[in-house]
């Protein structure tokens, strides 16, 4: 690859990584698109790395951070998310450990569970864990949150003293 080619390559990728990080394997498949050889894709992204300024186990930090900041998701589907954008196994697993999946779950159904908090507790428990699960919460997670953000919302309440799933007319049965 001349030094030309190599330098318009360069710079395609840099303007790529300019709105935010990407993923090698991002970088890699933009420049192929582009029509560079791969010989060619590999001395961008070696020569990018050099710089710092491609890293996938920063950009599954980054990642990570970001759908905590703002639609906190399990960590399954992080995980779905970050191999889709080709991030390895060794860079998942160090970021995805240090997930409090639960404080995530709670911050995201918070508002789902205030809006909700005057239904039953079947109707309740069926958005909420439904509204979890398809962010990528696992079972036991959702359970926990769910039963949490139900006695949170119906502290104040009357009904809020009876468990989810007790019948609150136990006395009134003669």
């Amino acid at each position: 690859m001349d030094k030309d080619a190599f330098q318009e390559a360069l710079d395609a990728a840099l303007q790529y990584l300019g709105p935010r990080p990407r993923s090698i394997w991002e970088v890699r498949q933009r420049l192929r698109r582009r029509g560079l050889e791969p010989e060619g894709v590999d001395e961008v992204v070696a020569r990018l790395q050099e710089l710092g300024f491609l890293d996938d186990a920063a950009f599954a930090g980054f990642w990570i951070e970001n759908r905590e900041s703002f639609r906190p998701r399990g960590r399954r589907l992080l995980e779905l998310e970050l191999r889709q954008r080709g991030v390895e196994t060794e860079a998942l697993e160090e970021r995805l450990s240090t997930l409090d999946e639960e404080d995530s779950a709670l911050r995201a159904a918070r508002s789902k569970a205030r809006g909700l908090a005057s239904s039953s507790y079947a109707v309740f428990a069926a958005k909420v864990s439904g509204f979890l699960r398809r962010r990528g919460f696992y079972y036991e997670v959702v359970s926990t949150v769910t039963r949490r953000l139900w006695r949170e919302a119906n502290l104040d309440s009357p009904e809020g003293d009876s468990q989810p799933g007790q019948d609150q007319d136990e006395d009134d049965q003669d």
